[in-house]
């Protein structure tokens, strides 16, 4: 399996084993590990063990899921929530930055990553969001 390579300034922003993850298999497979185990201990199978029924084949997909194995299988891991939990304040700040940034509320969801419901929520709770953004978050995203 092929490493990736990772920004240094990126995997200091992924906790514990999701750094490792994103070093195997992508940044992500590491969101997706986090987004489907994240505050809890999860059993990663050795490569020959894994199948695509397996959670973890189901959570980041078979080839991510093989690098996952790769590189941790074979025991369990204790998975972090990702580099935004358990602070809140963190979050807003970072989702108001994008959205006054001109980011639509898909756009700053993953740039944050966080759903975009939480954007939508954010926005409607905070003032400081200008009505040019808010109709420029009804936008289709460019591709």
């Amino acid at each position: 399996m092929q490493e990736h390579k990772i920004p240094a300034c990126v995997l200091a922003q992924l906790p514990g084993v999701l750094a490792q993850v994103a070093q195997a298999a992508g940044v992500k497979a590491a969101w997706q590990l986090a987004q489907a185990r994240g505050g809890g201990r999860a059993y990663i199978p050795t490569p020959q063990a894994l199948h695509e029924k397996h959670w973890l084949t189901q959570a980041v997909g078979p080839e991510a899921a093989r690098a996952i194995a790769q590189a941790l299988g074979g025991g369990e891991v204790e998975v972090p929530l990702g580099p935004f939990a358990g602070n809140r304040a963190q979050v807003w700040a970072a989702i108001e930055r994008g959205l006054n940034a001109g980011l639509s509320v898909e756009q700053a969801a993953r740039q944050v990553g966080v759903t975009a419901r939480t954007v939508r929520r954010h926005k409607k709770d905070n003032v400081s969001v200008t009505v040019d953004e808010q109709e420029q978050a009804r936008l289709p995203l460019e591709i």
